[in-house]
């Protein structure tokens, strides 16, 4: 059985990428990161586990670092193709989503009943919390997909391109203090 913490509550992608941009300014605490991103401390929370179960950043102990991954979605400009086709290879390379929802990418994704069944059988979430989520998994999905109708809010902080050779520093986040 999977933690709750393990499925991802972020609904949009972007959110994502605000929190791997904060980190990798180095960004070192959980309430200066929902400072600068404008979220919640626990929403901040949120995206920081869904940046980590989409391997954009690894967590050791507090420790938050950009992995090579979160470094191509940094180089991305926001909202293109190429940011699109990052977090295709971040959905279809994560562990978690390929256990919970292997076939979210396909062709014919499954149905938002049929996540949402597969997230209460395979976690301790309530029933309304495995659908939300669920509503969050297919968000990803149509953001990937560039499908129409997207509500794709203009990102809040937006990062200058920079070479993938510049050094990543380590941050402390004190995550579990949520």
């Amino acid at each position: 059985m999977l933690r709750s913490i393990d499925v991802p509550q972020a609904n949009a992608l972007e959110t994502v990428r605000q929190v791997v941009y904060a980190i990798d300014l180095g960004v070192r605490r959980i309430d200066d990161l929902a400072d600068f991103t404008g979220f919640s401390t626990r929403h901040a929370g949120y995206r920081v586990h869904a940046a980590r179960i989409l391997g954009l950043i690894r967590l050791n102990d507090d420790e938050a670092t950009i992995t090579a991954l979160g470094e191509r979605l940094l180089c991305a400009d926001p909202q293109s193709e190429k940011e699109r086709a990052v977090f295709y290879d971040a959905i279809a390379g994560s562990a978690v989503i390929q256990l919970l929802v292997p076939d979210l990418l396909s062709l014919v994704p499954p149905s938002s009943d049929t996540i949402t069944a597969r997230l209460f059988r395979q976690t301790k979430l309530r029933e309304t919390t495995a659908q939300r989520r669920a509503g969050g998994l297919l968000a990803w999905r149509r953001y990937v997909y560039g499908e129409p109708g997207l509500d794709r809010p203009p990102s809040r902080k937006r990062k200058e391109k920079r070479s993938a050779t510049e050094p990543t520093q380590g941050v402390q986040l004190d995550l579990f203090k949520l």
